[in-house]
């Protein structure tokens, strides 16, 4: 700015303050026009490079459903269970669904696991507007009971919307060690898992990742212990594989009229696949 009035000074072109005042600010006027053109030229620049990223998701995301029955990819699955020290046990389970086709009506549900359910709810929409919808026909699959689900309008591709399932039920988990499995039955970009455990607290918790039959190798940790009292565990699982099984198996407290359902002589790789039977997956 100054080379600039010092050029137009020397070329006789300002021979008074006001004049060099004016030439200021009209250089200042042609930098403050030439910065809002910089920022505008950045913005969509980020705006371009946000759009290109989100269609690489999408197009991966229909990668992996192509590969899938479902006509939609789901998010996040997340798994809730609030179990007592009788065994009984309230569950909420939330997938996050991106629809990847037309017209879309129907979601599924599946729940194979031991005591007996009270209660079952199941909610569509956009939180905090949830709203019920009814089961329109139930069949057994795969040892599992199988329930379809309708939805409250027709869903069109890349609509996004919350599917929840909310089920109570007595003598649940009557075993020890016991255990609840997620099955990864559709193209999914996260599972999350979480229990808490009142008034029977476990004494050690095992995340099991098990895929085509293999029994997994059980990771520990030691549950956290909430203010209340409960004890909590968490996880998370990005990019699970379709087909897989996600599992929490915990140890209660042993007491002299417990026994234990395992054979400590079995193999650990025949006790995995043991496991599998009569635990609670939803």
């Amino acid at each position: 700015m100054g080379i600039a009035a010092a050029v137009w000074a020397f070329l006789g072109k300002i021979t008074t303050i006001e004049q060099l005042a004016s030439a200021t600010l009209g250089v200042l006027a042609v930098i403050a026009i030439s910065m809002v053109i910089e920022r505008e030229r950045r913005l969509k620049d980020r705006n371009r490079t946000r759009k290109i990223l989100e269609e690489i998701q999408r197009t991966g995301d229909a990668v992996e459903v192509f590969a899938s029955p479902t006509p939609y990819h789901v998010l996040v699955n997340e798994s809730v269970w609030e179990i007592e020290a009788n065994g009984d046990a309230k569950a909420r389970r939330l997938k996050k669904l991106r629809f990847t086709q037309d017209d879309v009506i129907t979601v599924t549900d599946w729940y194979r696991g031991d005591g007996s359910l009270s209660d079952t709810q199941y909610l569509v929409g956009e939180p905090p507007n949830l709203r019920p919808t009814e089961v329109v026909h139930t069949f057994p699959s795969r040892g599992r009971a199988c329930a379809l689900i309708a939805l409250d309008r027709a869903y069109m591709r890349d609509e996004v919307r919350d599917y929840v399932v909310q089920r109570s039920g007595k003598a649940i988990f009557p075993k020890n060690p016991d255990r609840i499995w997620v099955a990864v039955l559709e193209s999914t970009s996260l599972v999350r898992v979480v229990l808490r455990w009142s008034g029977r607290l476990p004494t050690e918790v095992r995340l099991i990742r098990q895929m085509d039959m293999a029994p997994g190798r059980p990771v520990k940790f030691v549950p956290n212990t909430l203010a209340d009292g409960r004890s909590e565990f968490r996880a998370e699982i990005p990019e699970p594989r379709q087909g897989e099984r996600i599992g929490v198996e915990w140890d209660w407290p042993h007491e002299d009229d417990q026994e234990e359902t395992e054979d400590p002589g079995v193999s650990e790789e025949l006790a995995a696949i043991a496991r599998k039977d009569g635990s609670s997956d939803i």
